[in-house]
């Protein structure tokens, strides 16, 4: 295969990717191109931020038909206008992206924002806490007194026996 063919072929099949409704007769190519490389810069726009709140503004994330008449010099009626043929198809393409868009930015956030069941300290109640404290208090003056009581015990075992005369434990 020589250049010329390769060229063709990528030719071919960017050609077989443009929706009908693009025509260069009319600023439908200007807009299409438009949209492709906003939706190159709101996919990496939510792709790097994780946050819930970076997506409050959608202007960030989503594509409106003003950000593509702005980006092309053209007004918005030029693009939608009821005379215009190709309006009702560019429209849909940008909700079709929109959707395709808002799927990701969900599909992001639910990547890092999986909230774990509530265990620990902070799923339980305060009287529950409180109740479970007053008990292992509780536990704890039973261990250190049963071992007190015990090293008491290994302590008189291990004594000489003539201390422990004078100690009148024997």
């Amino acid at each position: 295969m020589s250049l010329d063919d390769l060229v063709k072929l990528k030719n071919s099949q960017a050609e077989k990717s443009i929706p009908d409704w693009v025509s260069e007769t009319n600023s439908s190519a200007a807009a299409y191109m438009v949209i492709q490389a906003l939706r190159d810069e709101r996919r990496a726009y939510i792709y790097d931020h994780v946050q819930a709140s970076d997506f409050k503004k959608k202007a960030n994330w989503q594509i409106s038909i003003r950000q593509i008449a702005v980006r092309i010099d053209r007004s918005v009626q030029t693009l939608i206008g009821t005379q215009v043929k190709y309006a009702h198809d560019l429209k849909r393409y940008v909700r079709r992206i929109n959707s395709d868009l808002s799927k990701e930015k969900d599909s992001h956030l639910a990547k890092y924002h999986r909230k774990p069941k509530s265990g620990g300290v902070r799923g339980k109640k305060k009287s529950i806490l409180e109740e479970e404290n007053r008990k292992l208090r509780a536990d704890l003056e039973k261990v250190k007194a049963e071992n007190v009581a015990k090293k008491v015990e290994m302590a008189v075992t291990q004594m000489p026996l003539d201390l422990k005369r004078k100690l009148g434990v024997v």
